[in-house]
């Protein structure tokens, strides 16, 4: 009985302290819900891969039924984008298990969740702090689109995103490299554009490395699965395109079809030339008025749309306005910031915005790194109420705007 009364009490402890904190979480999980009960896209282009490989394929045996992010090679559809997610729903397909490729995505995410209140909580910050931090991370950013709307792209975007941030965890606690290296290897393997985070990683191996040795033992820990995954990765390519380096993705099969790749496509993939407007889309742009009347001044309900080119990260991660207390001489904060700059590059100089984006969903890979430096402000003093005021409007401001790209409005 005073074992039973000792956990009740604990338990009354633990709802009293962090009570702000567990009903914006409760309030999370039924938006979460709700958003991915709607009745929209329900991609399984990750299954039909899966199942190409089981039978011998690395191209798909029949065009899905969405045409976008697939490549047309030679009287073939291939997915262009990476296998890892594929491979990892293997033994799935083998036992006869119909599983959404969405839910791959979910399960990672709440392994990723715990592990950005671990990771918080190693940088002194209370739990209450902590699970604010982890919230804002994941349901007020555009981590909750990527991974509410069942779009292939936008799926492998938040397993990537969850696969770093495991690695970041595995990091900052034991610092196993091979662990790390395999954890980075999956998620690059997911999505290319993450890596360039391997700078962060490497970095850390130096700078522990003993006195007279050149090459530490943790680099090649880390590389071998590294070196393994891209050397796959490059007779993938060249299985498919002949070429080592070909993804695929200059053969989409969305190329030429909508007006901004029309637009852009003479100044080439990457270019100089892009880099204004996706600044413009990252730092500035909001919603739209909504009005079916073109050349009207009148708006109506429900008045507000997100734009479907992407808008400001201000708007929907609202929190990352604290990054004006960042003190460089903080530890992770320089190599975060250039981690961060290389991840974001290759989507700076790119062509395409897309046509159909919540929010700025490409800085969603480096978004990790930002909750690096976001830890390091809020380390000393904890999170601001301003700051959690911040984090319940960019929840409520995801989750309603969220599918209004399509003229969806859940709530």
């Amino acid at each position: 009985m005073k074992i039973d009364n000792i956990k009740k009490n604990r338990i009354y402890k633990f709802i009293s302290d962090n009570y702000s904190s567990l009903i914006l979480l409760v309030l999370c999980m039924f938006l979460f819900k709700t958003l991915i009960s709607i009745e929209f896209v329900k991609e399984s282009n990750l299954l039909a891969l899966a199942r190409s490989f089981i039978e011998g394929r690395i191209y798909l045996k029949e065009p899905l039924a969405t045409y976008g992010d697939l490549s047309f090679y030679n009287g073939r559809f291939y997915l262009y984008l990476g296998p890892f997610p594929s491979i990892i729903l293997i033994p799935f397909v083998l036992l006869g298990i119909n599983l959404s490729q969405q839910l791959v995505a979910i399960t990672l995410g709440v392994f990723a969740f715990i592990a950005i209140v671990k990771i918080a909580r190693k940088f002194s910050l209370s739990i209450n702090d902590a699970l604010f931090i982890a919230i804002a991370f994941q349901f007020g950013s555009v981590f909750l689109y990527t991974t509410a709307v069942n779009i292939t792209t936008l799926q492998v975007q938040s397993i990537s995103n969850s696969l770093l941030i495991l690695a970041l965890f595995e990091f900052i606690y034991k610092r196993r490299w091979l662990l790390i290296g395999v954890l980075l290897s999956c998620s690059f393997a997911t999505r290319l554009t993450i890596l360039p985070a391997v700078l962060f990683f490497l970095y850390y191996t130096f700078k522990e490395r003993e006195h007279k040795i050149i090459i530490p033992k943790s680099v090649f820990l880390l590389f071998i699965p590294i070196f393994i995954t891209l050397s796959l990765l490059l007779i993938y390519n060249f299985a498919r395109f002949g070429n080592y380096f070909e993804t695929g993705y200059k053969y989409n099969t969305y190329f030429g079809v909508t007006p901004n790749h029309l637009a852009a496509e003479k100044y080439g993939l990457f270019s100089l030339k892009h880099i204004p407007v996706n600044l413009y889309h990252f730092i500035y742009r909001g919603p739209e008025m909504f009005s079916n009347n073109i050349g009207d001044l009148t708006i109506e309900k429900p008045y507000l749309k997100a734009n479907g080119l992407g808008m400001s990260i201000l708007f929907t991660s609202p929190i990352v306005i604290y990054l004006i207390n960042l003190s460089i001489r903080k530890k992770y904060v320089i190599i975060s910031l250039i981690t961060s700059l290389f991840i974001f590059m290759p989507s700076l100089l790119y062509f395409g915005i897309g046509n159909s984006q919540f929010g700025y969903r490409y800085a969603l890979d480096f978004y990790p790194f930002l909750l690096l430096l976001l830890l390091t402000v809020f380390q000393k003093e904890g999170v601001p109420k301003f700051a959690k005021l911040l984090i319940i409007y960019s929840v409520l401001f995801n989750s309603y705007f969220l599918y209004s790209i399509w003229g969806i409005y859940p709530f």
